[in-house]
Formats: C-alpha cells, sequence, structure tokens
C-alpha cells in the first residue's frame, strides 16, 4: 500500500514538472506584438457635452458627481464663457442629481445654451 501511495505522489510531480516543460516549450515561442493605439484626447468641454448628452438620454448621474469641481475648473479655464455656462449647469445638476427628469431637463437647457453661445 506504501508503494502505491509513494507512486501516485511520484507521478503528481512527474505530471507537474510535464506541464511545466510543455508550457515553457509552448509559450516562450511567441513574441510580443507591440503597437501604438492612438488615444483620442478630450476635452473637458467635450466631456462635460458627452456626460449631459447622457442624461439627457436618460442616464443617471453617478459616481462621476464627485469629479464635478475639478471638472468646473478645467471648462472655465478653457473657456470662460462656454465653461461658465456648463460649470453654472453642473452645479443645478448637483442640487438636483437624484431627479433623473429635472437632471435631464436642466441637461437640454445647458447644452442650448452652450450651442448658442458657440454660434456667436
Amino acid at each position: 500500500m506504501s508503494e502505491c501511495v509513494r507512486w501516485i505522489k511520484l507521478s503528481g510531480v512527474l505530471r507537474w514538472i510535464a506541464t511545466l516543460l510543455l508550457g515553457l516549450a509552448v509559450g516562450c515561442g511567441s513574441g510580443v506584438r507591440e503597437r501604438v493605439i492612438p488615444v483620442k484626447q478630450e476635452t473637458p468641454i467635450t466631456q462635460v457635452k458627452n456626460l449631459l448628452q447622457g442624461y439627457v438620454a436618460g442616464e443617471p448621474v453617478g459616481s462621476e458627481i464627485i469629479g464635478f469641481p475639478s471638472l468646473r475648473d478645467a471648462v472655465v479655464a478653457e473657456n470662460p464663457a462656454v465653461g461658465g455656462i456648463l460649470a453654472e449647469g453642473l452645479t443645478r445638476i448637483e442640487k438636483v442629481f437624484w431627479q433623473p427628469r429635472r437632471v435631464a431637463k436642466i441637461s437640454e437647457e445647458i447644452l442650448a445654451e452652450v450651442d448658442a453661445a458657440a454660434d456667436e
């Protein structure tokens, strides 16, 4: 009986070693393909517009509300006129973020104001 147990333990070790060797032989033969993936940078104003369009479409305000203060600062720094409209809108949304219909309405108003300001 003890010889049988030793054989099972030994065969387990041999299987482990064989698996390791097979993995090394197969896995090490392929090279790594490197490539450059271009990443499109969004401006702060574009980020806010995308958020607002999502709210208009019915998406709820989520954890992104935590980043509103820094986003407000960034949009004002990028373009004071349009950034001011967006910053004011984010502040209005913060006050009613738990009411999706009001958030959608405010978002629509803000986007219309931004479009009007961009046309001027």
